[in-house]
């Protein structure tokens, strides 16, 4: 029965909440006065660096803000991976009954 319980969770158990402060703190010095939601800072930023690629990649990588908001874009999909790995956790240890169930079910018709 020990073969059937789970080890260590996919992710620690703060890496979400970290993921998200940091990604706030990173989208708070991009758009500091503008109170913009969360989904509407990734979407500025999402369009910022649009148009940044547009007027010259190699020239905005060296003076421009695309490395600022290519690390903006990269802690949005470390959050949203998070999210999922915590997901898969939380499905993983809900349904730990079903294999322990049919684990015993061969045990139960020897039986009968």
């Amino acid at each position: 029965l020990g073969l059937l319980t789970r080890g260590q969770p996919l992710g620690e158990p703060t890496a979400v909440e970290d993921a998200e402060a940091s990604l706030e703190t990173m989208l708070q010095d991009l758009y500091p006065s503008e109170g913009l939601s969360r989904a509407e800072a990734l979407a500025a930023a999402t369009r910022a660096y649009e148009e940044e690629m547009r007027a010259g990649a190699v020239r905005n990588l060296l003076s421009g803000k695309m490395v600022r908001l290519l690390l903006l874009q990269v802690q949005a999909l470390k959050l949203q991976s998070l999210r999922a790995m915590d997901t898969l956790d939380r499905l993983v240890d809900s349904n730990k009954l079903n294999p322990q169930l049919f684990a015993t079910l061969p045990a139960c018709l020897l039986a009968v």
